[in-house]
């Protein structure tokens, strides 16, 4: 159960920075492809 438990954990902190990474590579896309449009 101990190690069960400990694994989910893991999960959920790998779950969370995948998330994290996502949500924070699509928060600069959307400024760099607005300034890509403006500029060309």
């Amino acid at each position: 159960m101990a190690i069960d438990s400990e694994s989910q954990e893991k999960l959920k902190i790998f779950n969370f920075c995948l998330l994290f990474i996502f949500q924070y590579g699509v928060v600069h896309e959307m400024p760099l492809r607005k300034i890509k449009q403006k500029s060309s």
